[in-house]
């Protein structure tokens, strides 16, 4: 076997290569239109997954299987991949917050990958549609430890081709530094390098095994204080009841991670389900009670969730972790309904378990990433529900976030709001959805609400100067609110100067406690934030607050023209920064 095995360095590599070629071409074709990239994100998705599936049960005989095993898992992933990258804006879209989902549709598709190798290997294997769990157990935990060995082969020739560019990029020769440091290399023949890196861990199965062995050794021997801190856990809750875990606002992700914890050392400890005591009587029985208990952290973790939906409503955030706790809890429920269904082996009915689990969540991972289960969609409905049913007061909703969070689906939202006329509250709705239309970031709310600035909570020069409601207006949409928070005590200063010579005044905005103040113009929609004024030289106005004050109060204002003019090279626009110049010591 290792000798066949030897063999197939090259196609591997090669494989690798060839997905390096797509990674590179995809790079070089990047666009700001989103359906164009959704378009290329769905080659690197359908490239990266087939062709890991090909290297992983590539083997010398002739396998009419093998190409259509890599294709359709991969096709069917590169589908959801375009639906995903499509929903994304343009580089300027009126709405952002999609980005999201491409982090979870990266998680997903490498856990799915993960899940479905073992019985793709052994379906190749075997060439039927009867697995065996003894294969389906080896061929999971291997699978780790031989991505780790290509993983680890790949970051070491980098690292040599880095260090080779660098020895001679030091003696003036600096080919081979641009070369092993450029794009293209990284793209295509780092992938080539995990192919090898797979072919060389497959080859060594003895040291695979080995290391597999000593992990399931170690978490054999974690497991029993996992069931102690579980069984300890839930013993204290009736003293101190729920309250606690409430206020720590981290109770869902404990207790899963909890959950997943025992669900994964168990699994190490069961194995293949060869051995009929992993334990003595006591510890056994130990893990037993642990459990049984698995069900009931589901529910505390469910019920905390609840609390959290029906006080603020769905978030993508939210969607996610409530479909990942029904998964555990799935899980849970079926390991107690293993202790309970007792046979010679123990918890053997974990195997149909972990089988069903396997496919379920597998399609779940793929239909979050679907208009089917999209995490989005239902959070926008939802919010678009409460407040048009009365349940969100329209005064203090969270406007904002269906432009910011929920991406397309939210803006979407955002917008039918401002068709609502027949609503109780249409005024306050209109007022909260062209606030929200015209922000250019979302307004982080803390547990004080947004803070308004008025007119009399700054100093303005020249004193006696008109200022538009509608400045004031735009500087409550465009600064942040710590910033605005400053003005409590007329810390805040509004100068009004003609800074671009059309013999208009425009309004610089400085709040008290920071070197970058705001600049504002009127614009074809009205008053609106044009950019930033950064201390250059000088004292910042954070420790200087007074000196810039009896400068304004003395007229000391003067508008300094540019040393150096901008500089563009093609699309590339370059701004000189000058650096502040050093005070000499006496």
């Amino acid at each position: 076997m290792t000798e066949q095995i030897k063999t197939f360095r090259f196609p591997l590599a090669l494989i690798g290569l060839l997905q390096g070629f797509v990674y590179f071409g995809v790079s070089e074709y990047t666009s700001s239109n989103p359906q164009t990239n959704a378009i290329l994100a769905s080659a690197v998705v359908f490239a990266a997954m087939g062709g890991t599936i090909l290297q992983l049960i590539w083997s010398e005989g002739k396998s009419k299987s093998r190409y259509l095993l890599s294709v359709l898992p991969s096709l069917i992933f590169a589908l959801a991949a375009l639906w995903t990258w499509w929903q994304l804006p343009e580089s300027k879209g009126a709405f952002r917050g999609d980005s999201f989902r491409l982090g979870t549709f990266n998680t997903a598709t490498i856990i799915s990958l993960y899940v479905l190798l073992p019985y793709i290997q052994t379906y190749e294997e075997e060439g039927k549609l009867s697995f065996s769990y003894e294969k389906l157990f080896r061929h999971g935990w291997n699978n780790f430890f031989i991505i780790s060995v290509a993983l680890f082969f790949m970051c070491a020739f980098w690292g040599l081709m880095v260090l080779w560019g660098g020895l001679f990029k030091m003696i003036g020769i600096e080919f081979f530094w641009k070369a092993f440091t450029s794009k293209y290399f990284n793209l295509v023949f780092l992938p080539a390098a995990f192919g090898f890196g797979l072919a060389l861990g497959r080859q060594n199965e003895k040291i695979i095994n080995t290391l597999r062995n000593i992990a399931l050794t170690l978490f054999k021997y974690l497991t029993p204080i996992v069931a102690l801190i579980s069984i300890l856990f839930i013993a204290s809750l009736p003293f101190t009841g729920l309250q606690p875990l409430w206020d720590t606002k981290q109770a869902s992700a404990l207790l899963l991670c909890l959950v997943i914890l025992a669900i994964l050392f168990v699994n190490a400890v069961f194995q293949d389900g060869s051995l009929e005591r992993p334990y003595p009587v006591p510890v056994q029985r130990l893990l037993d009670i642990m459990l049984f208990f698995l069900p009931i952290f589901t529910v505390i973790t469910l019920y905390s969730i609840y609390l959290r939906i029906s006080q603020y409503g769905y978030t993508p955030e939210r969607v996610y972790v409530l479909v990942f706790a029904i998964l555990t809890g799935l899980y849970g429920t079926g390991y107690a309904f293993a202790v309970y269904r007792r046979t010679a082996i123990w918890i053997d009915k974990i195997r149909h378990v972990n089988i069903g689990m396997s496919f379920i969540v597998v399609l779940i991972a793929f239909l979050l990433h679907t208009p089917i289960m999209d995490p989005f969609t239902i959070s926008a409905n939802n919010q678009f529900n409460r407040l048009i049913n009365g349940v969100a007061d329209a005064a203090n909703f969270d406007y904002e976030a269906l432009k910011f969070k929920l991406g397309r689906k939210g803006y979407e939202k955002l917008l039918s709001l401002a068709e609502e006329k027949d609503h109780p509250q249409f005024e306050a709705i209109k007022k909260g959805v062209e606030k929200a239309k015209k922000a250019e970031y979302y307004p982080y709310r803390g547990s004080k609400p947004d803070k308004e600035v008025k007119r009399e909570d700054m100093k303005i020069y020249p004193s006696g100067i008109k200022v538009p409601e509608e400045l004031i207006e735009a500087i409550n949409t465009d600064i942040p609110t710590w910033q605005k928070e400053q003005c409590t005590k007329k810390d805040c200063l509004l100068l009004s100067i003609d800074l671009d010579g059309d013999d208009i005044e425009e309004f610089v905005f400085i709040p008290g406690y920071t070197s970058s103040s705001f600049l504002f113009d009127r614009g074809v929609e009205g008053w609106e934030m044009t950019g930033t004024l950064n201390i250059v030289d000088g004292p910042s106005s954070s420790c200087c607050m007074a000196d810039l004050i009896k400068s304004l109060e003395y007229g000391d204002v003067q508008i300094v023209e540019n040393e150096y003019k901008d500089l563009k090279i093609g699309q590339s626009h370059f701004e000189v920064s000058k650096k502040r110049k050093k005070s000499k010591k006496k």
